[in-house]
C-alpha cells in the first residue's frame, strides 16, 4: 500500500514537473521571439536611418554645387553652355535622390511586413511620395526657367533658391515625419539609435 501511494504520488509530481517544465519554456519562447522581433524591426529602422544619413549627406554635399551654380548664374554673361553644365549637376542630384527614396521606400514596405504597423507605414508612404512631388515640382520650375534657348538668369536664381529651400525642407520633413516616428516606435531602452 505504502508503495502504490508513492507510485501514484510519483506520478503527479512528474506531471507536475512537466508541466512547470513546459511552462517554463514556453515563457522563454515567449521572450526569445519578441526578443527576436525586436532586433528585426531595430534592424529595419537602423537600416532605413542610415538611407536617410546618406539622403542628408547627399544633400549636404551638393548644396557646394548648388551654391555654385547661383554664382555663376549671377556672375556670367549668359551662355547656354552654363545652364547645361547646371541643369547636369541637377539632374545627378535629383538622380541621386531619388534612387535612394526608392531605397527608403523598399525599406520601409519591408518593414511593414515585419512590424505589422500598415498604418503608419501607409502614412510614411504618403509623407514620402508627398516630399518626392515636391522635389519634382521644384525641379519643373527651376527647369522650365533654365531652357537653353532663352534662359532667364534672375527668375533662375529665384528658382535655385526655391530649390535649395526645398531639398533642406524635404529632408527634414522625411526625418521628422518618418525616421523620428520610426526610431519612437521602439522600446524606450533603445531611444540612442
Amino acid at each position: 500500500m505504502i508503495k502504490d501511494f508513492y507510485k501514484i504520488e510519483g506520478d503527479y509530481l512528474s506531471a507536475f514537473s512537466t508541466l512547470i517544465a513546459a511552462l517554463v519554456a514556453f515563457a522563454l519562447y515567449k521572450d526569445w521571439r519578441e526578443e527576436q522581433e525586436y532586433q528585426t524591426k531595430k534592424e529595419f529602422i537602423l537600416n532605413i536611418k542610415n538611407i536617410f544619413k546618406e539622403l542628408y549627406d547627399l544633400n549636404f554635399s551638393e548644396i557646394d554645387r548648388r551654391v555654385d551654380i547661383l554664382v555663376s548664374l549671377k556672375n556670367v554673361i549668359p551662355n547656354s553652355d552654363l545652364s547645361y553644365k547646371s541643369m547636369t549637376k541637377i539632374n545627378t542630384y535629383k538622380g541621386k535622390y531619388f534612387a535612394l527614396s526608392m531605397h527608403l521606400l523598399m525599406n520601409l514596405k519591408e518593414y511593414e511586413i515585419v512590424s505589422g504597423d500598415s498604418i503608419f507605414i501607409k502614412e510614411a508612404l504618403k509623407d514620402l511620395e508627398k516630399q518626392n512631388d515636391r522635389i519634382q515640382r521644384s525641379y519643373e520650375e527651376l527647369f522650365s526657367t533654365m531652357n537653353l534657348a532663352k534662359i532667364n538668369y534672375d527668375e533662375s536664381i529665384e528658382k535655385m533658391h526655391n530649390f535649395n529651400n526645398c531639398t533642406i525642407e524635404v529632408i527634414g520633413d522625411i526625418y521628422n515625419k518618418i525616421v523620428i516616428k520610426l526610431i519612437n516606435k521602439l522600446r524606450p531602452r533603445d531611444s540612442n539609435i
